[in-house]
């Protein structure tokens, strides 16, 4: 019997207007349910903070011979890629994530089949930029 190989799948969405919104209203609504955030107040999306907004979405392959787990971390590989490639072009980056990346209506608004998921945000920009605004 042949043996299936990892089929992760992964692509950048660049989040528009819209989505940084639906995404500030679901980071709110995690932390007012008591989630902690590495910061004081809950991050915000907002331009103000960088100028794009990246989401790395990774598909599993649940038939693979590789574990979900293992196909998870390529993903982790692909955002370490993603956050070294920015830093050499001479980019600031800033990373989200967590569970409340799984939200129902965040997943509704980005159209998401049922084996995809965001593995992260990344904020990317320059520090000088964002402190001008």
């Amino acid at each position: 019997m042949a043996q299936r190989a990892a089929a992760t799948t992964l692509r950048l969405v660049e989040c528009d207007a819209h989505l940084r919104a639906v995404l500030d209203i679901v980071l709110a609504r995690h932390a007012l349910r008591g989630h902690h955030f590495p910061v004081h107040s809950p991050p915000s999306t907002s331009e103000r903070h960088a100028p794009m907004l990246l989401a790395l979405m990774a598909t599993i392959d649940y038939l693979s011979d590789v574990s979900p787990k293992e196909q998870a971390k390529q993903a982790g590989a692909a955002l370490t890629d993603l956050l070294i490639a920015s830093h050499q072009l001479g980019y600031d980056t800033a990373v989200q994530a967590g569970p409340w990346c799984m939200d129902t209506t965040l997943r509704t608004e980005m159209g998401l089949a049922a084996r995809e998921f965001p593995a992260a945000f990344v904020h990317v920009g320059h520090r000088q930029e964002a402190a001008l605004r």
